[in-house]
């Protein structure tokens, strides 16, 4: 009864006396030097480019944990039940042309002009500015009128707008039944079918669903730009296609969709003999890329692999959309094609045995991530132990693991056993 009581209530929850605890180191801190030195962060982010990602994400986690400490038990209710409404709120700013009317402007826009160009009535429009405004992702500078902040043109860019009309219009509903999903997790439905009330996969629901399909793709595309690939970490000409012949199958990407994958290898081996082959559903090979060099096949990588003696065969993002039975059937496929040259990479997250550090930089993405691949598929990301057992299983064996950037992206060399 005591949770959002105030101070002179004699009865204190834990999580009050913690705080009124802190109250004590506050004592010997300078409150306001500590004030102004937070807005000088704020006021000029840009300041803070030449630090490095080590002391940056231990700043980061540090002011994070510090405004966890100075709230009291109702603002962290607030904070925690009303999270959703960041991202629903960011969607209705992208979706009604909020954001772009107000980075369009050249000074201050006033309710009515919002509410014209929104469509939205300008009753029902306040509030939502209001929580906008609340959430950084606009600035009010006076009663009415409205600007654009930094947050708000980094909303317009068509990358997070990408990333949010995936997590909005296609996640979101399936995070919304995770609960009720994990009463019977080996239920006939995932949480995502759950949420949108369809027995399609999320693949086959995409297809008919184009703004969500190239939302996904999109932001699919831009969260990896500019972060390193397996082949930084592979040389792939001496490790695994030594000796190749003109004639030898080098490199099959299996479900590798529109064979990004086989031009990156092509681009980095200009030079590099052998056959290079994208494998994929037939109706996805006819908008897959045309590269020079690049043989497209119908397959499904449930059935035995009608590719001989290859080199490599690469899984990118394969195995964390399936859940360990399905892995195994998949990796079983494989083996009969395999020989004693053929490497199977797989290309995905390998999360560390130990706990996930929450102060490395990729924790809060990775944990947020393996719950919602358990929401769209009932699968998850992986720990190393969990792959090696997994591969094992499957009748392969780990010759080595090899991680390629910070997130844990890495790739799992298997050969057979």
């Amino acid at each position: 009864m005591a949770l959002f009581s105030t101070k002179n209530d004699e009865s204190l929850t834990d999580l009050e006396s913690h705080k009124m605890g802190s109250d004590k180191v506050s004592r010997s801190v300078d409150t306001r030097a500590l004030i102004s030195q937070l807005k000088l962060i704020t006021s000029d982010p840009s300041a803070l480019k030449g630090l490095e990602d080590g002391e940056r994400l231990q700043l980061k986690q540090v002011a994070r944990s510090a405004a966890d400490a100075l709230e009291q038990p109702f603002e962290t209710m607030v904070r925690i039940a009303y999270s959703p409404l960041l991202l629903v709120t960011a969607r209705i700013g992208q979706d009604h042309g909020i954001f772009a009317q107000l980075c369009a402007a050249a000074g201050p826009v006033s309710l009515g002009e919002l509410s014209t160009a929104s469509r939205i009535p300008a009753d029902v429009l306040e509030p939502v500015m209001d929580s906008i405004c609340a959430r950084g992702m606009a600035t009010r500078v006076e009663a009415q009128a409205f600007a654009a902040s930094p947050l708000t043109h980094l909303l317009s860019s068509p990358e997070l707008r990408s990333a949010h009309i995936h997590y909005h219009d296609s996640v979101l509903p399936g995070l919304a039944k995770l609960k009720e999903f994990l009463h019977n997790p080996h239920g006939p439905r995932t949480a995502w079918q759950m949420g949108h009330d369809t027995d399609l996969s999320y693949y086959s629901w995409l297809d008919g669903h184009p703004v969500q399909k190239d939302a996904f793709h999109i932001y699919m595309e831009a969260h990896v730009i500019g972060l390193p690939t397996w082949l930084d970490v592979l040389d792939f000409e001496k490790e695994l296609a030594a000796g190749a012949r003109a004639e030898d199958v080098i490199f099959v990407d299996v479900g590798g969709s529109n064979g990004q994958q086989c031009a990156a290898l092509r681009k980095n081996y200009p030079g590099l003999l052998g056959r290079v082959i994208l494998q994929d559903r037939p109706a996805v090979l006819k908008t897959a890329l045309e590269v020079e060099g690049m043989e497209k096949m119908g397959y499904d990588y449930l059935t035995a692999q009608p590719v001989k003696g290859s080199r490599v065969l690469y899984f990118r993002q394969i195995f964390h959309n399936n859940d360990d039975e399905t892995c195994r059937k998949i990796l079983r496929a494989q083996l009969s094609a395999m020989d004693g040259n053929t490497v199977l990479v797989i290309d995905d997250k390998v999360l560390p045995d130990r706990e996930l550090l929450t102060d490395s930089m990729d924790s809060e993405y990775q944990a947020s991530l393996s719950l919602v691949m358990r929401t769209l598929f009932n699968s998850q990301e992986r720990r190393e132990a969990h792959w090696r057992r997994l591969v094992e299983e499957a009748g392969l064996v780990v010759r080595d693991i090899r991680k390629y950037t910070e997130f844990d992206d890495s790739v799992v060399l298997c050969v057979k056993q």
